[in-house]
C-alpha cells in the first residue's frame, strides 16, 4: 500500500503500477517460474494486479512497541485493495474513473497516441462501477 501527494499525484501512482508490470512481467515472475518446479510443471501460475484509487484518507500508526502496524482510513484504499484482487491478465492495472480523469497526458497515451488504459463498467471493486485497465507497462 502506498500513498502519493502532491499536485501529480494521481499520475505517480498510476505510473508506479505499470512500474510495477513492467518489474513483474520482465523481472520476477521469469526468475521464479525457473526457479520453483510448481511454476514449471503448471501446478500454479504467477498472476498480480495493481489497484489505484485516489480519496482524503488518513493513515495512523496503532499498537504497542514492537508490535504494531498502520490502519488506513478512508475510501482509497479499500478501492485500491478491491482492485488489486482483479485477476484478468493482461490487464494488471487497475485505476477508479477519478484518477483516470486526473492523468496527466503522458500517463494516458502511449508514444504513438495509443490509448494506454481501456474503459469498463459494472466493476463490483469500484463504487459507481466505472474503471480502467491496462495491460501496458512502464520501464523504471
Amino acid at each position: 500500500m502506498g500513498v502519493f501527494v502532491g499536485d501529480y499525484k494521481n499520475t505517480s501512482a498510476a505510473k508506479a503500477a505499470l512500474n510495477i508490470n513492467y518489474i513483474f512481467l520482465n523481472m520476477i515472475k521469469s526468475k521464479l517460474q525457473a526457479k520453483y518446479d510448481v511454476f514449471k510443471d503448471g501446478t500454479y501460475t504467477l498472476g498480480h494486479c495493481v489497484g489505484v484509487d485516489t480519496s482524503e484518507i488518513l493513515v495512523i500508526r496503532g499498537g504497542i512497541a514492537k508490535n504494531n502496524d498502520l490502519v488506513w482510513v478512508g475510501s482509497a484504499p479499500n478501492v485500491a485493495a478491491k482492485l488489486s484482487g482483479i485477476r484478468s491478465a493482461p490487464y494488471n492495472s487497475w485505476i477508479t474513473e477519478s484518477v483516470y480523469k486526473s492523468l496527466a497526458d503522458e500517463a494516458k497515451t502511449g508514444p504513438n497516441g495509443e490509448e494506454m488504459w481501456e474503459k469498463r463498467i459494472n466493476v463490483p471493486a469500484i463504487p459507481g462501477g466505472a474503471g480502467y485497465r491496462s495491460s501496458w507497462t512502464w520501464e523504471p
